[in-house]
């Protein structure tokens, strides 16, 4: 008999050092997930908080509608989280190696969570499905994250210039 793992849910603002730590956990061997972007998001969970976000209608930079649904909005989207992580779509987390193994991505027997930092605003709905779920928060001065995003904005802009 299989022991069903609760995920590992990483919150945080971007450049705040996520990433980091996301892969620091991949490398002990947590499972974050088959496809990710760039900055080791699990495609599936970026791409299902960015659809709770179109629903609420918000935005990276005013997310506050999230956080306030009336009792129908939010039965409705639980129930389509519920649903999505049953679906065939679930391949996108797990993978092929995975996939028929597990028929609902709430019955993973092995470490696992993933990371995005819409989760910081979508986790009440999170905790809701996965009410057990360890949550990893990373926070760093706000000041220092608006820094780095200049520098890499700066050092983008350098790389295009000299093309």
């Amino acid at each position: 008999m299989s022991l069903v793992r609760q995920p590992i849910i990483i919150v945080g603002m971007h450049r705040s050092g996520t990433t980091m730590i996301t892969k620091m956990l991949e490398g002990l061997g947590l499972f974050m997930g088959k496809q990710q972007e760039k900055n080791a998001e699990s495609l599936y969970f970026y791409h299902i908080n960015n659809w709770i976000f179109r629903i609420c209608y918000a935005r990276a930079d005013m997310p506050h509608n999230v956080r306030y649904l009336n009792p129908t909005t939010k039965q409705i989207l639980l129930q389509s989280m519920e649903y999505q992580l049953q679906s065939s779509r679930r391949y996108v987390y797990l993978g092929w190696k995975h996939f028929f193994t597990y028929k609902n991505i709430k019955n993973l027997d092995i470490p696992w969570g993933w990371k995005d930092p819409k989760n910081t605003f979508t986790y009440d709905l999170w905790k809701e499905i996965f009410p057990q779920a360890k949550v990893i928060h990373i926070y760093r001065n706000p000041i220092d994250s608006v820094s780095s995003f200049i520098h890499r904005d700066l050092e983008n802009k350098n790389a295009y210039s000299s093309l």
